[in-house]
């Protein structure tokens, strides 16, 4: 029987032998299958059960945060978990800029006494940030009447486009390192390839209501270089967590999703394309399409 080794790069990754990384692919799929039909349905039906969902998987991943610090669910996941729950249920009734206020209020609160008390990490204060911004963003997203629902299954669509077309092309193709520093694994084809297949979602979300399929979400070039600005933050996300596991020194957030680790490892590209795409909305008057 033929032995397979992991094989060690440079870099210092390890490079996982090809059956696992088969498991692996297989893993991601299976609970890409299970996961995402969950999520889409949260967010065609909006209110409050968009809100319980984005609410538990953010308490998901607070815990997990904590576990990256090293540190057991203690006090400091209860403030975080407090926090988010906190903007998610200003959002969710209506007031957006308050629940923003309110988390960036807990997070300066939160930096001042890590200062202090040199106990207290000042990644607590970072994890606020990190975790309560985006629940904020995403519930201020689904919850704007003209164009809220298509929004949010954009924005989801986009960035799971994103972490397709950059996974597969950077296996198949691989070649130079988009930043090894922060992610041994990223490479510029997984790049071009993640923004490639967003600008495709873009192109074809933008031309459904020429065929009927769907409503008139806005220019098809504004459409798909929408799509561009929120697939580069998503791949931005993904290199903040990778970084962050790197300086941590841990491979995944946790081993609660088959083929991906935790919830953290899931939810990476959308920490940060969800308040990107709050802000572009911000500018554009409230609505993030269809205008």
């Amino acid at each position: 029987m033929t032995r397979w080794r992991s094989i060690t790069i440079a870099s210092g990754a390890t490079v996982p032998p090809v059956p696992e990384r088969r498991r692996e692919v297989v893993r991601r799929v299976a609970s890409g299958l299970v996961l995402a039909p969950i999520a889409v349905a949260s967010a065609w039906l909006g209110g409050w059960w968009f809100a319980v969902l984005t609410g538990a998987v953010a308490l998901l991943a607070a815990g997990e945060w904590e576990r990256l610090l090293g540190r057991r669910a203690g006090i400091a996941t209860i403030g975080l978990g407090a926090v988010i729950l906190g903007g998610l249920f200003l959002a969710q009734i209506g007031l957006p800029l308050t629940a923003l206020a309110a988390v960036l209020a807990a997070a300066g609160g939160a930096a001042g006494f890590a200062l202090l008390n040199r106990r207290v990490s000042p990644w607590h204060a970072a994890g606020i940030v990190h975790l309560a911004v985006p629940v904020v963003a995403l519930i201020w997203l689904r919850s704007e009447p003209s164009s809220g629902r298509a929004s949010v299954l954009w924005l989801l669509l986009v960035v799971w486009a994103t972490d397709i077309g950059a996974f597969a092309c950077g296996r198949i193709i691989g070649g130079a390192k988009l930043a090894p520093r922060l992610s041994p694994g990223k490479t510029w084809a997984g790049a071009v390839g993640g923004l490639s297949a967003a600008a495709l979602v873009g192109l074809v979300a933008a031309s459904l209501d020429t065929v009927g399929l769907g409503p008139a979400l806005g220019p098809v070039a504004l459409i798909v270089l929408l799509s561009l600005v929120v697939s580069l933050a998503a791949q931005g996300g993904d290199l903040i967590e990778s970084a962050l596991k790197r300086r941590f020194l841990v491979k995944d957030s946790g081993r609660l999703i088959p083929g991906h680790g935790g919830v953290l490892d899931r939810v990476d590209s959308l920490l940060l394309a969800s308040p990107a795409a709050a802000g572009i909305a911000l500018a554009k008057g409230g609505a993030l399409l269809w205008r």
